[in-house]
């Protein structure tokens, strides 16, 4: 989304690893901020983004 979007920053709250004992919330906020950084790279550089196929 960040990729197709005028997105300047963005923001993750609320990720506690030593709440999270499943790890599975600090998991999806690494992805989210992977995700949405990339996303900001590839429209700087000006390329589109790939989506991936289920």
């Amino acid at each position: 989304m960040t990729s197709e979007l005028d997105v300047v920053a963005f923001d993750l709250v609320e990720v506690s690893p030593p709440y999270d004992h499943a790890a599975i919330t600090a998991m999806a906020g690494h992805r989210t901020l992977l995700e949405g950084l990339n996303g900001m790279a590839l429209r700087r550089a000006g390329r589109p983004a790939q989506h991936e196929r289920p």
